[in-house]
């Protein structure tokens, strides 16, 4: 994972009301898979992320039957886990992932 796009955006409002929304995006190159294996994104830094949040992950094309998933791992820090059980090797390009984390949902 190379640079981050910025440094994040915070929404007060949040998403249809539902409280305070961090974006962030970067460069995420991931390397060839081969079925059963993963990979984690260097960190994503995310000014206000803490644990407990909700993180949502957008990929920049079809992740052909790769799983994605993002979570905080840090405080102001997110990571994307890509999971291959596609049954076959596949090979992602280089492309913009962004992270939404969802903050203030009750709890």
């Amino acid at each position: 994972m190379s640079g981050l796009d910025g440094k994040g955006t915070t929404f007060p409002g949040g998403v249809n009301g539902l409280g305070v929304s961090l974006v962030a995006s970067a460069t995420f190159d991931p390397s060839s898979l081969v079925d059963g294996a993963g990979v984690t994104s260097s960190p994503i830094m995310v000014p206000g992320a803490a644990f407990g949040d909700f993180v949502q992950v957008a990929a920049p094309y079809d992740l052909q039957d790769i799983t994605a998933t993002a979570y905080v791992s840090a405080a102001n820090t997110v990571e994307i886990r890509l999971q291959n059980e596609s049954g076959a090797t596949v090979d992602l390009a280089s492309g913009k992932w962004r992270v939404l984390v969802l903050k203030g949902l009750g709890g």
